[in-house]
């Protein structure tokens, strides 16, 4: 055979071996292309394709074509997960579970919570006969809880009850908190006098609270400047408020004088690894 002969062949296995890569690479970037037109179908919609373009006739410009297509597909597949990605980062979060519902924008700034509590009683007695007393059910506590944050810095509280059959306003009252020693709360809300009574409703250990908690206000209307120091080791509150009967609660004041009450905690070993001592 002559040389001339073999060079030939080389350089027709060659051609044939440099087509099959190029077709090859046609059949996968085809395959991608076709990949991300779904994705981009599924994200947009629609399929945009490409209009009044004319058809690679080269294998080469086939690889070219569809290359730079797929270039052009994976930067908007990019462009769209960080568009998707940004609107969930400002999108506002909803949670619901035991401690009730809540809706909060994206960075905590703003926040709506709703909850609530209900207690009922049975009140039966055995012999009754000297005193006419009627036993009955009823609904001791009815209370629906609206609490939110605004500008990150303030707080507020509103808690209604209905219980007994009477409505009343409970709590209503705004906290200031530019920092966590120092907040200002201003309304209608439990005095910081007696212990007991600061403990919630849904809180309690017994079915009543003790004889002595009915010597404290119940709701006052005032100011009150509290917070904490030292993680929490430490705190204070010091108000003045319109006064009330031992035990009641009021919205008005019918004269000029006020009064002051305050409180002070000081847990020592709260940052003790000993949970009793905390």
């Amino acid at each position: 055979m002559s040389p001339s002969v073999m060079a030939g062949e080389k350089t027709l296995k060659k051609v044939q071996a440099e087509k099959k890569v190029l077709e090859e690479k046609v059949e996968e970037l085809d395959w991608k292309v076709r990949l991300l037109e779904q994705r981009l179908e599924q994200v947009l919609g629609t399929t945009e394709r490409a209009k009044g373009t004319v058809a690679p006739t080269t294998k080469s410009e086939q690889v070219e074509a569809l290359d730079q297509k797929v270039r052009i597909l994976e930067r908007r597949w990019e462009i769209d997960q960080e568009q998707a990605t940004a609107r969930a980062k400002d999108a506002p979060v909803f949670t619901a579970g035991r401690e009730g519902f809540s809706l909060k924008s994206a960075d905590g700034s703003y926040q709506l919570r709703i909850r609530g509590y209900l207690q009922g009683d049975g009140r039966f007695f055995a012999d009754d006969k000297e005193r006419a007393t009627t036993d009955t059910f009823l609904l001791r506590r009815v209370r629906p809880i609206l609490e939110g944050t605004v500008s990150k810095y303030f707080d507020f509280r509103i808690m209604t009850d209905f219980g007994g059959g009477t409505a009343t306003v409970q709590d209503a009252y705004l906290d200031a908190r530019p920092w966590s020693w120092a907040k200002l709360r201003v309304g209608k809300y439990k005095p910081p006098v007696g212990l007991e009574r600061l403990q919630s409703g849904s809180e309690l250990l017994f079915v009543e609270r003790g004889l002595p908690t009915n010597l404290v206000p119940n709701r006052n209307v005032g100011a009150q400047l509290h917070g904490e120091l030292f993680d929490g080791a430490f705190s204070y509150a010091l108000g003045a408020f319109n006064g009330v009967a031992d035990g009641g609660s009021g919205d008005l004041e019918n004269n000029d004088s006020k009064e002051f009450a305050g409180r002070r905690f000081a847990r020592s070993f709260k940052s003790s690894s000993i949970e009793a001592l905390q």
